[in-house]
Order: C-alpha cells, then sequence, then structure tokens
C-alpha cells in the first residue's frame, strides 16, 4: 500500500513539475488521494479508476480546471459540499462506487455533457440536476430509484437515457417529451406496462425493456420508424402489436423468454431475432 502511494506521490509530483494536463493514477490500491493533488491547478483530465478511494481531500476541489474526471470503481460513499466547484467539467464517471445522495450543488455543474453514476446505492438525486442543460448522456443504471425524477424532462439536449437495474415501477406521461432521446435503456425494474406516449420518441434508435413484467407493448410502436435495436426478451408478452412490422429499420429483435403463441409478423429488414422460450 505504501508503495501505491509512493508511485501516486511521484506522478502528481512529476505532474505538477510538468504543469501536465493529464494524469492517470488508475489501478493502484490507493485508499485515499494525496492532499497534493490539490496544487495541480493545470489539470484538465484525471482518470483515477479502480482504487479503493472512500472520500475526496478538501483539496480535491481546488482542480477547478478538469473536464475530464474518471472515478469509476473506488469506494465512495460521499462527495464534498464544494463538488459544484468543479464546474468546468464536461464528462463525469463515478459509476461503480457507493454513493447514497449527492451534494445540492451538483447542480452547479452545468457543463456537463456525460454524466454516468450507475452501480451506486442512489436512491433520490437532488433537483438543482435539472440545470444541467448542457447533458446529453445520463447514466443512473442500477441504483435504488423507484421513480423517473422530473427534472429529467427539463434536459433539452438529452439523447442517452440509462435507468436499467432499478425500482421503477411506473413511467410517467411526460416520458414522451424526451424527443431527443435516440437510446433509452429500462431494463430489469417492475414495469408491468408502458405509457403511450412512449411512442412519441420517434428518434429512437435503441431501446431496452427486458427485464421486466411487460404483458403488452403499446399499439403504436411502430411510429418509432428509427429504431434499429429492441430488446423485449425476458417479460410477459403473450402477443406483439401488429404495427411492430411497421419498424423498416429494425435489425436486432430480442423476444425470447415471453409467453408468446404464434408467430408475429415482422419487419423484412431484421439481421439479429431471437425468439426462442416462447409457447409456439
Amino acid at each position: 500500500m505504501i508503495e501505491q502511494r509512493v508511485e501516486a506521490e511521484a506522478r502528481i509530483s512529476a505532474a505538477a513539475e510538468a504543469r501536465a494536463g493529464d494524469l492517470r493514477i488508475v489501478s493502484l490500491g490507493l485508499t485515499k488521494f494525496p492532499d497534493s493533488i490539490g496544487s495541480l491547478r493545470e489539470l484538465t483530465k484525471l482518470e483515477a479508476q479502480r482504487n479503493r478511494v472512500a472520500t475526496l481531500p478538501g483539496s480535491f476541489t481546488d482542480l477547478a480546471g478538469l473536464t475530464e474526471l474518471y472515478l469509476d470503481h473506488n469506494r465512495l460513499a460521499t462527495l464534498p459540499e464544494s463538488f459544484g466547484r468543479l464546474n468546468r467539467l464536461t464528462r463525469l464517471y463515478l459509476n461503480h462506487n457507493r454513493l447514497t445522495a449527492l451534494p445540492e450543488h451538483f447542480g452547479d455543474l452545468t457543463g456537463l455533457v456525460t454524466l454516468q453514476l450507475g452501480s451506486n446505492d442512489l436512491t433520490e438525486l437532488p433537483e438543482s440536476l435539472g440545470g444541467l442543460s448542457a447533458l446529453d448522456t445520463l447514466g443512473l443504471g442500477f441504483n435504488q430509484l423507484s421513480r423517473l425524477p422530473e427534472w429529467i424532462r427539463g434536459l433539452p439536449n438529452l439523447t442517452e437515457l440509462y435507468l436499467g437495474g432499478n425500482r421503477i415501477a411506473e413511467l410517467p406521461d411526460w416520458l414522451g417529451s424526451l424527443t431527443g432521446l435516440t437510446t433509452l435503456s429500462l431494463y430489469c425494474n417492475g414495469l408491468t406496462e408502458l405509457p403511450d406516449s412512449l411512442c412519441d420518441l420517434t428518434g429512437l434508435t435503441a431501446l431496452s425493456l427486458y427485464g421486466n413484467q411487460l404483458t403488452r407493448l403499446p399499439e403504436r410502436i411502430g411510429r418509432l420508424r428509427a429504431l434499429t435495436q429492441l430488446y423485449v426478451h425476458d417479460n410477459r408478452l403473450d402477443e406483439l402489436p401488429e404495427s411492430l412490422a411497421e419498424l423498416e429499420n429494425l435489425e436486432i429483435l430480442h423476444v425470447y423468454d415471453n409467453r408468446l403463441t404464434e408467430q408475429p409478423r415482422l419487419p423484412s429488414g431484421i439481421k439479429t431475432l431471437h425468439m426462442h422460450r416462447n409457447r409456439f
């Protein structure tokens, strides 16, 4: 452990001397970051994945020039209240930590384009995240969320939304207002039905709904003409809408492990089709 810490200190020292913009301290077994990390005022990219860091030092938010921060696969349970000071960030990766909440001022990170918070223990998210108007990609998969936060509807540039592996049993009608979405993942939740407004997301190219308890798909699903990938396996579907055949760009369709009793009419362009373990 001492060796890894010495190695990290050496890399930080070298980065400070060179006034480097990038620092990589990945897989060093670190349990905490040296306080000296806050001296790297020129730093724009920090890669510190796959360590054992549980807390960030107070000096961490002195890294005001950061635009990319990768802290995946650590043991972070909290973030400093001052985390919002890192307001030049455009990409932030915090997957596979132990976060149970985010600071209220997290919404001050208004430059974020990509925010990945998957595989934590989040049950709620601060309303201030609704101010992240530049956000393009939002990853919230494998947390403990029981509902779709309403502030998401106010993110005008959102194109990719990942919510798989939560506890969401119902989707709001306003989901259909997220018309910029191209990718929507809602697999492995507790969904039993889908709002008809889902079919207003006509820009979707990939839709993942597997591992729920769905008994039907919306009749208007044929409106999603841009879809190339549809994953609805491992549900309770006993039939598919006739309009499914209108998905002219669909290339991948997974409907196995359902309760279909007859072969549905399908789009002609499908390249990968998995329909096994049904009842026909």
